[in-house]
């Protein structure tokens, strides 16, 4: 079973990568995983899995998910699953896909599962902690876990207890690196939250009640870029959206378009660049690449709608600006159109009062001319 697993995942990467010496060291890392399969009775370490195991596998899937090619990502997570039962690695490598995924198409389809892995995770790791000494593998498992159930709290649950996993994943990525400076993926966990802490905190941060840490954060995030393994991929698109939000759009975008050249056609890095573009008042730019990701969305069987209504919405936003107003009533009608549930609906309500908004505005000039 594992072998066919291996198989079709590797199948998919040969479509996706150009380098085959990397696709080879893929299948060579999980087959060689099966062949160190612990005996009855073993009692599971972390050094169960090597550390170029590690990094090649960790590697692979994160080019997966970029392509988001979820269901190869999980045939890789299941088949480290089976040949190192009991190691925390392979729940780990799924519950990242599952984050992913949801974070991709704006809905809650893996959350109960994402909660599962979490849960599997901590008592695997917890498990390996009763017999030997941290390692900062372990540390960054239980970080990264926690910033997972960050993402599994929804707005249902407490803002708090999401603060709580927060800070107590800043201290597993913290100790992670004092243990092992040279574990480069945990720097994007560190790094990750130290900079969004301090952007979160506003006067606080302003009046000198919290410490500024947004240029420390960036560095390690930029450490995680040029050196991790599993959060290479992801730290470079955290990159971009950094140097969004500090207004220096100018990088963002080289960041994005970099991005794009590698990975062209990959959602991730277009809805940075949108952003961007809208946010320079580039509209007709704007339009185009808005236009590709409404394309993308509509192309997908899973869509709640959440990620189309707000692409129409910036979609009319653009073209008001640029006083297109047929194309402003097209967009609003069709987001007016779309049968969402009442939580998407909820959702999304300021968009559609501005829609309403616009589009009346659009159809008076119409009426007017």
């Amino acid at each position: 079973m594992i072998f066919r697993e291996v198989s079709r995942a590797s199948g998919r990467l040969k479509k996706l990568a150009q380098d085959v010496n990397q696709i080879v060291f893929t299948i060579i890392a999980v087959v060689g995983l099966i062949c160190c399969l612990p005996q009855v009775g073993y009692t599971v370490a972390d050094s169960d899995l090597s550390e170029s195991d590690y990094n090649r596998v960790s590697k692979q899937l994160a080019l997966l998910v970029v392509h988001e090619d979820y269901e190869a990502a999980i045939a890789i997570a299941d088949s480290v699953m089976q040949a190192l039962p009991g190691h925390p690695y392979g729940p780990l490598l799924k519950a990242t896909v599952l984050n992913s995924r949801s974070i991709d198409f704006e809905d809650n389809l893996d959350i109960a599962e994402l909660k599962r892995l979490c849960d599997q995770v901590d008592l695997q790791v917890g498990e390996i902690l009763s017999h030997q000494a941290p390692t900062a593998r372990l540390y960054f498992f239980q970080g990264i876990i926690l910033t997972y159930r960050v993402m599994a709290v929804g707005n249902s649950e407490s803002r708090y207890r999401a603060l709580k996993y927060g800070l107590r994943a800043l201290e597993y990525f913290e100790d992670a690196v004092a243990l092992d400076s040279t574990f480069w993926d945990a720097y994007y966990g560190l790094g990750m939250i130290m900079y969004f802490k301090s952007e979160k905190a506003g006067i606080l941060r302003s009046i000198g009640l919290v410490a500024d840490n947004r240029s420390e954060g960036k560095e390690y995030v930029e450490l995680a870029a040029a050196r991790g393994s599993l959060a290479a991929l992801p730290a470079q698109n955290s990159l971009a959206w950094m140097s969004f939000l500090s207004g220096d759009y100018d990088s963002a975008e080289k960041y994005c378009d970099r991005l794009l050249e590698q990975y062209p056609g990959r959602r991730s890095f277009f809805w940075c660049k949108a952003k961007i573009e809208k946010e320079k008042c580039e509209w007709a730019d704007a339009i185009v690449t808005y236009q590709q990701l409404l394309a993308m969305i509509k192309s997908q069987t899973r869509n709640n709608h959440y990620n189309e209504i707000g692409i129409l919405h910036s979609l009319a936003l653009s073209n008001y600006n640029l006083e297109r107003w047929e194309e402003v009533v097209k967009y609003a009608d069709e987001a007016f159109a779309i049968e969402a549930k009442p939580e998407i609906v909820d959702r999304k309500k300021k968009d559609f009062q501005n829609l309403t908004r616009m589009r009346r505005k659009a159809q008076k000039m119409i009426e007017n001319n």
